[in-house]
């Protein structure tokens, strides 16, 4: 039986996170391709972008964005979600809302010479689970505090929890669940975080990428982008035969020895 060159899995394959460091670079230019065909024709994506807080105690501070989303100018609240053309056929899963009331602040501004930030969407790594786990939860909370929606991709399977909800106001058990985490600016002064559980069983979800305030959200299909990256990096050449790191549970397991023996391997 031949290997089949598809990604065996329907969601996320979890031997690729072995081969994180690749997958990650990928899936960051692949998720900036995807929204710059979507966003409104004022706004842009970019990669890997230095970002900098301006004004309070983090007036200088530097960090890198993943992928960034900019505006020229702002303001106003979030839009009801209703499925549209524009949407290119994306089915958008519905989040699990939890607000939480935001830390109080000062405003602070997040610039560059093209405007303002408004969005960030962050890949997880397994260092931002573990060595630099105090370094990237502090970028988090100072874009939160600047009015920036976060968008935060966790398919890290193990290590410390690391996205802005805390892990105990989870509708859900994490221990075989990725995390996708938007947070959001609900009202003045409250966060609204919504969580999209993503079981490894099953698809990762299309899901909404929030811009400004009033604007209605993009649409982003994550699927499609963890399956190029398996194809891209031609994954099916890695050695099944050794279980992931960090290992599955004995059902999960089990699962995925169904879906490899399936797939040829």
């Amino acid at each position: 039986m031949n290997v089949s060159k598809q990604n065996p899995f329907p969601g996320i394959n979890p031997w690729m996170q072995k081969r994180w460091p690749d997958v990650h670079t990928a899936l960051i230019t692949y998720i900036r391709d995807a929204l710059a065909v979507a966003l409104p024709e004022d706004l842009s994506a970019s990669a890997e972008e230095a970002l900098y807080v301006v004004g309070g105690e983090q007036d200088g501070q530097r960090y890198l964005a993943d992928v960034g989303v900019r505006q020229a100018q702002s303001e106003s609240w979030i839009t009801p979600w209703q499925p549209s053309e524009q949407d290119g056929g994306i089915m958008v899963a519905e989040p699990i809302v939890v607000d939480d009331e935001a830390p109080t602040a000062r405003w602070v501004n997040i610039s560059d010479r093209q405007g303002r930030l408004i969005t960030v969407i962050e890949v997880l790594s397994p260092s931002n689970k573990s060595s630099s786990l105090a370094n990237y939860q502090q970028k988090i909370l100072h874009l939160r505090n600047a009015g920036v929606n976060v968008v935060e991709l966790d398919f890290i399977r193990g290590g410390t929890h690391a996205v802005a909800i805390p892990v105990h106001d989870l509708p859900y058990k994490r221990e075989e669940n990725s995390i996708i985490c938007v947070s959001r600016d609900a009202a003045p002064g409250r966060r609204q975080y919504q969580i999209y559980p993503t079981p490894l069983t099953q698809p990762l979800p299309g899901i909404r990428i929030p811009l400004r305030h009033g604007e209605r959200d993009t649409a982003l299909a994550l699927q499609p982008l963890i399956d190029r990256c398996y194809a891209m990096g031609r994954y099916w050449q890695m050695d099944y035969k050794q279980p992931p790191e960090p290992p599955l549970s004995p059902e999960l397991a089990a699962w995925a020895s169904e879906k490899l023996s399936a797939a040829g391997f």
